[in-house]
């Protein structure tokens, strides 16, 4: 059973004691029947521990307002978030230019690429594109993840300032994900002046055991940060000159050509 929490689950710590309880009872629902490509209104009563009329009101009153469609006995998310899609996608004109250099590094390194953001302390992945070897790993776009144990998610840390870097800490408590997961503020700190020294950062098997990746961050034309590219594969491939140096080098040659493109878009 899915959490009846999982909404609130991805909204900072200081916003959850002012939430409209109907508003994320809906928001629920949306998150379980997306989970689960549909669910019958019994399914949606047991998931989210709703009774029967109160689920059937929610139920109806989202699908009369087109967010819903009903096919034979099970709720469906609609088309109309297609549309919310598309609107992520066009907010910041530099996405189409990033959103093809995605998919040249995809086909050049043959491995998982992705773009991603970062939005209420927590990254955003925009987009995925898989390589010919890629790893299948359930990063779908716009899934949420941790900042702090991601190579993107360390990117765009790394432009922030060191209160910026300060507040996140103490917001986020930094959970740990893996065992190789940076916990330590303090940690994570001096590995954000080493990705500022270097131009790139890695993740070490701190969000999946067994995978690494390399991500450089993108900078738009006033130097704030738009997001993070990276490029993920299994550690018996992304080791040695290729975790250290093809990558981390394949990578910032992309981030410079995006930002002198976008400087000039």
């Amino acid at each position: 059973m899915l959490c009846r929490d999982m909404v609130l689950n991805n909204m900072p710590d200081q916003n959850k004691g002012s939430e409209i309880k109907s508003v994320t009872t809906a928001l629920n629902i949306l998150e379980v029947l997306k989970e689960h490509n549909g669910l019958r209104l019994t399914d949606v009563m047991e998931e989210l521990n709703l009774a029967k009329t109160t689920a059937h009101r929610y139920l109806t009153t989202l699908e009369q307002n087109n967010y819903l469609i009903r096919q034979d006995s099970e709720y469906k998310i609609s088309g109309r978030f297609i549309h919310y899609a598309e609107q992520v996608y066009n907010r910041e004109p530099a996405y189409s230019m990033i959103g093809t250099k995605v998919e040249n590094l995809a086909e050049e390194t043959d491995e998982l690429v992705q773009f991603l953001i970062e939005e209420h302390h927590r990254i955003v992945y925009v987009f995925n594109e898989i390589g010919k070897q890629g790893i299948q790993i359930d990063t779908r776009a716009g899934q949420y993840g941790h900042l702090h144990s991601t190579a993107g998610g360390k990117a765009i840390l790394s432009e922030w300032s060191h209160e910026a870097v300060e507040q996140f800490c103490d917001d986020t408590d930094l959970p740990q994900i893996t065992e190789h997961t940076i916990t330590d503020p303090d940690e994570l700190k001096a590995e954000l002046n080493e990705v500022r020294d270097a131009g790139y950062a890695v993740n070490d098997e701190e969000n999946i055991v067994g995978v690494r990746a390399v991500a450089v961050p993108i900078n738009g034309p006033n130097g704030e940060v738009i997001g993070g590219i990276s490029i993920s594969g299994p550690i018996n491939r992304i080791q040695g000159e290729v975790f250290r140096k093809e990558l981390p080098d394949r990578l910032r040659g992309a981030s410079n050509e995006l930002e002198v493109n976008i400087r000039f878009h």
